[in-house]
């Protein structure tokens, strides 16, 4: 009551109050720290064992039951899943939300450390990680398009290096891109009408493709790296490593074999109406981040856009939690 009171006898002194506090939350609210995506501390661990070579059957024998039987026994467990794929294992422990995050990844840690030993010994080091919300990307793009696989895959991560200077990412993911490699492809019959077995060859091209250093030069006030440079910088000069067959002949690499320049063998993939194509999973920072992030990395990608001159409008990205959608700054190759 002494509140409206006060406001009618001194209207003035209530004007000039209402002002200040408006200042002072305006103030208060662009400093405000905000997150679009916050970090949850999600109850939730991920073990990884990778195990070359192995099948699906001999890694769900040999690697997720003992693992399944050990982690089970974690206390605050809710759930556990288990996945066992070509020369992987992959666990899945989920806890009840009473749980801290950091009790549960050093009990599960320390429950597969146990087991460890009844592992097979050609299975990799387990990976123990916590999962939260960053780990997923908060915006997708699809880059496809008619063309070379080379080149759409280099201007793949061409975007990718952009992006990733946009304040509030943390990585991007390029899924799907092909690489170019050297490969070096034998002719069988050339190879045995030269006397040559493949692991000779072998031995000549890992002993002739070096690079090592060998020491340093020094001079009166001057000091230089020494290097021998062994490694071929070319298909052609591949092409001409010199082979010794057995019976002392003097052969060349492109005598018995093929030197070509091929995109390397893709270990992702990925696909846009069927057609092949490249994503681009952006995954933000920890931490606060100034909201519409994804709209920013449009926005970012607008102003680079004439460094990509075979770029056309995008095939489709999607936002996490929405649907796909089309913004505007989002390209494919043409």
């Amino acid at each position: 009551m002494w509140i409206s009171n006060l406001a009618i006898r001194r209207p003035i002194v209530a004007i000039v109050a209402m002002l200040v506090l408006s200042l002072a939350g305006l103030v208060a609210m662009r400093s405000l720290e905000t997150d679009e995506y916050p970090d949850v501390q999600a109850p939730m661990v991920t073990v990884t064992v990778p195990y070359p070579g192995a099948t699906p059957e001999q890694v769900e024998r040999e690697l997720l039951r003992p693992l399944e039987e050990r982690v089970r026994g974690v206390a605050g467990m809710k759930r556990l899943s288990g996945t066992a794929g070509d020369g992987y294992a992959l666990l899945f422990a989920e806890f009840t939300f009473s749980k801290p995050v950091a009790e549960a990844v050093q009990e599960v840690r320390d429950a597969v450390g146990a087991v460890r030993g009844e592992l097979p010994s050609e299975s990799k080091e387990p990976v123990i990680e916590r999962f939260g919300e960053t780990d997923l990307p908060v915006l997708s793009i699809a880059i496809g398009g008619p063309g070379d696989p080379l080149t759409l895959g280099a201007d793949a991560r061409r975007i990718a290096r952009a992006l990733r200077t946009v304040s509030g990412v943390a990585n991007v993911r390029v899924v799907g891109d092909a690489v170019a490699e050297l490969s070096v492809r034998v002719r069988p019959e050339a190879l045995k009408a030269a006397g040559l077995s493949l692991s000779a060859l072998t031995q000549a091209l890992e002993a002739q493709n070096v690079a090592v250093p060998i020491g340093r030069l020094e001079r009166t006030e001057q000091e230089s790296a020494l290097r021998f440079q062994g490694r071929p910088a070319a298909v052609a000069d591949f092409a001409a490593l010199p082979l010794r067959a057995d019976d002392g002949r003097l052969l060349r690499l492109g005598d018995v074999a093929d030197v070509v320049v091929a995109p390397a063998e893709q270990r992702s993939a990925a696909r846009v109406d069927g057609a092949p194509a490249v994503t681009l999973e952006i995954r933000k920072r920890r931490g606060p981040v100034r909201p519409r992030l994804p709209t920013r990395c449009a926005s970012d990608w607008r102003r680079r856009r004439r460094r990509y001159r075979q770029i056309g409008p995008c095939a489709s990205c999607r936002m996490r939690g929405g649907a796909p959608r089309t913004p505007s700054g989002m390209y494919k190759r043409r």
